[in-house]
């Protein structure tokens, strides 16, 4: 299907009666194809449940479909719509707004309304950036495609369960994040926190609660996207805790106050120290840590190491460090 995707772009123009063209934004358009795709080549992956807060209950949420080793969620709507469809997003675009198909393209206003704009005359030595913009709106649309008049847009990514602590406002529960946009915010993900999609129960022993894993009734406020995997295959991922230990690691060397440490302890931290340039590898730096963490046992206590013990603990039980066990994050 072929659809006209409106954007902005720069051009040198000047208004009836000017002597001078000057830079101004234009409206312009393009027309790109979106994909059609049958929903028997388009099965759903997974399905995210949501709870109804006031039943209890869990009722049909988000479908994310599955084509070509990739995950489709569906594009937002527009119009009042849950779920983007051809009609609302035409409609969407008739109105000269654009939509997340046109994602790539830079938001800019209109220099002149479109009754001066119709009267403007172009500056022929001044091509602008209209290619430029048409070919954003067509790398937008390259990811999408319809199936049953819906609209789903091809993320390369991973969804994952996320173990979200007790705070002052809400009470411990699994929510659900894409892995990249988990990593742009907490930085390299942790085994404690961070499961596979099928790792519903570990997300739960995790924050301790006293749940059935096998009777979703007894989840209570603790998960609200509930996920019914249709195609286990599309679940990937394996979790590899040698970049959050070596935050760890990292921490752990530039925090620590070393004025007040024993000679065998600045030995041991010294050495760690050493081990730490740029581009160290997590392998690398277990033994020097574990190390660095007994002779503040021994010196300082206990309790001073016992978080530092914790990170060795979590990286030496990583999958990634065995490959007979490379099955996802355990905490």
């Amino acid at each position: 299907m072929i659809i006209e995707v409106p954007f902005v772009y720069s051009r040198g123009a000047r208004q009836p009666g000017k002597r001078k063209f000057k830079p101004a934004f234009l409206r312009g358009s393009t027309h790109v194809r979106l994909e059609e795709v049958a929903a028997e080549d388009f099965p759903v992956a997974f399905e995210l449940l949501t709870r109804d807060m006031r039943t209890g209950e869990y009722r049909p949420g988000d479908e994310i479909r599955y084509l070509g080793g990739s995950l489709y969620p569906p594009m937002l709507g527009y119009g009042g719509e849950r779920h983007a469809t051809v009609d609302n997003v035409i409609a969407h675009h008739a109105g000269g707004c654009t939509s997340a198909i046109g994602r790539h393209l830079p938001q800019r206003e209109p220099t002149f309304g479109r009754e001066m704009e119709a009267l403007l005359e172009l500056d022929p030595r001044d091509p602008g950036d209209e290619a430029e913009m048409a070919a954003l709106a067509a790398r937008g649309a390259e990811p999408v495609r319809i199936c049953g008049g819906r609209l789903w847009r091809e993320l390369k990514d991973e969804l994952l369960l996320v173990a979200e602590p007790e705070d002052r406002f809400n009470p411990p529960q699994v929510t659900i994040g894409w892995r990249k946009n988990l990593e742009a915010k907490v930085g390299p993900l942790d085994c404690e926190r961070h499961f596979r999609l099928d790792q519903l129960p570990e997300a739960l022993l995790s924050l301790g609660l006293d749940v059935d894993p096998d009777d979703p009734a007894s989840f209570g406020p603790h998960v609200p996207h509930l996920p019914v995997i249709h195609i286990p295959s599309a679940i990937r991922y394996c979790h590899d805790q040698g970049p959050a230990f070596l935050k760890a690691v990292r921490k752990a060397w530039d925090g620590y106050d070393y004025t007040r440490a024993s000679t065998a302890v600045l030995r041991v931290y010294s050495e760690l120290g050493r081990r730490l340039p740029p581009d160290a590898r997590p392998e690398e730096l277990l033994e020097p840590f574990r190390s660095f963490v007994e002779a503040v046992e021994v010196g300082e206590g206990l309790r001073r190491a016992d978080a530092w013990r914790r990170e060795i603990d979590k990286y030496e039980a990583n999958p990634a460090q065995h490959a007979s066990e490379a099955t996802g994050p355990r905490p």
